[in-house]
């Protein structure tokens, strides 16, 4: 299996755990609505780019940068709306963390798929 099919299935991984996150505390849900929708069109795209890996397909570039900033755009939010106390902080870490590793995820894979 390549690198880059590796990276994409990583990405989609960190989708469904964020999507996970997302269930299990209704604040996060509630409070930050463009994330929790930015989410499910991460789980979209990369399913999708999983599955065209196994296609041919001349736009994936597009989907990996879009996905890039999108997901660093949300780990932003996602920080900025990091509540004052709480047991919901630790999750805020960790969805922001996902956010940030998956943005630098796409943007390595971005750049491998340029330079092909």
């Amino acid at each position: 299996m390549e690198l880059k099919t590796i990276f994409r299935i990583v990405e989609l991984v960190i989708c469904v755990v964020l999507l996970v996150l997302w269930y299990a505390l209704s604040s996060y849900a509630t409070r930050v609505m463009i994330v929790c929708g930015t989410i499910f069109g991460f789980t979209i795209i990369t399913a999708v780019l999983v599955a065209l890996e196994f296609m041919e397909f001349n736009q994936v570039a597009v989907f990996l940068i879009i996905g890039a900033i999108l997901s660093l755009i949300c780990g932003g939010l996602t920080i900025a709306y990091l509540p004052d106390y709480g047991d919901g902080r630790l999750t805020y870490f960790i969805a922001t963390g996902l956010f940030i590793a998956n943005g630098v995820i796409f943007l390595i894979d971005f750049i491998m798929e340029l330079k092909k």
